[in-house]
């Protein structure tokens, strides 16, 4: 903790920051936007039950934000934001070198931080291990720690979490399980207000475009492979955009449009190229 003492309206303010967040979408379902900002001004302390679900909503406890102790929460979720960058390029070799270093695990307190760590392991013991029962058996531990798997306040987190749980009864051969799991995880972002949507959502359309691919449903696979595209525009993201574009090309193949197909064949090699380099 550094010297100088926060107050509870800074550390409000440096966390709701830190989690890229703004005030409305740290208020939305739990109390007014207008009662952070009295909080975030040090003018308002509100009740205990609006803290509690506040905390959640910011991965910290209680008494770390009564105590501002912001400058240690910084830390734990640096650590995180390292391993979520590995995580986010793919680069599963360096996230699984990340994950064995024994002192992470002396940051963990949280139920979040736990939940987190578990999926993290559970993609690398799928992508690097090779060993798919282990990693679903990992990847439904974490999941057990979201409470309403319905709610529209689940994090960015706990979405991809789902996702990859479909992703890996598709990859398995169980899919019907994958179709149940992926619709129910594509309803969700469909219904989450437009602030909370961001770039790392774009894995469920990916993933759930595929499956009804494979499953023959190619319509309702465009559909859902068009919206993957745009959200990738919205956030000028390529995070999985290659993807997308190849399935758009077998799509466009399926339905003979050859020319339009190798156009997206051609586009998802040069967002390969791209991100390679």
């Amino acid at each position: 903790m550094s010297n100088k003492q926060e107050s509870l309206g800074e550390t409000l303010k440096n966390l709701r920051k830190a989690h890229r967040m703004t005030q409305k979408m740290l208020a939305e379902g739990i109390c007014a936007q207008s009662l952070i900002s009295r909080v975030e001004n040090n003018e308002e302390l509100p009740n205990v039950v609006i803290l509690q679900q506040i905390c959640q909503r910011l991965d910290v406890t209680l008494d770390q934000l009564m105590q501002f102790e912001s400058e240690e929460i910084h830390g734990r979720n640096d650590r995180f934001n390292k391993i979520h960058h590995h995580f986010i390029q793919k680069n599963y070799l360096k996230l699984a070198q990340l994950l064995k270093d024994e002192s992470l695990l002396s940051t963990l307190y949280l139920e979040a931080d736990f939940q987190r760590y578990d999926y993290y392991l559970s993609i690398c013991a799928f992508h690097v291990d090779k060993k798919p029962i282990k990693a679903l058996e990992l990847l439904k531990k974490a999941i057990s720690s979201t409470h309403n798997r319905e709610s529209l306040n689940l994090s960015t987190i706990e979405i991809q979490m789902m996702s990859d749980l479909g992703r890996m009864y598709h990859q398995k051969g169980q899919l019907e399980l994958a179709l149940v799991e992926l619709r129910k995880v594509y309803q969700l972002v469909d219904g989450l207000p437009e602030e909370r949507r961001t770039f790392e959502l774009n894995k469920v359309y990916y993933y759930y475009g595929d499956l009804l691919f494979e499953l023959e449903h190619y319509e309702e696979s465009f559909e859902i492979v068009q919206e993957g595209m745009a959200l990738a525009q919205q956030f000028c993201s390529y995070y999985y955009l290659e993807e997308l574009f190849m399935l758009n090309g077998q799509l466009l193949q399926e339905t003979q449009q050859i020319a339009e197909a190798t156009e997206y064949f051609f586009l998802a090699k040069m967002v390969q190229r791209i991100v390679q380099d």
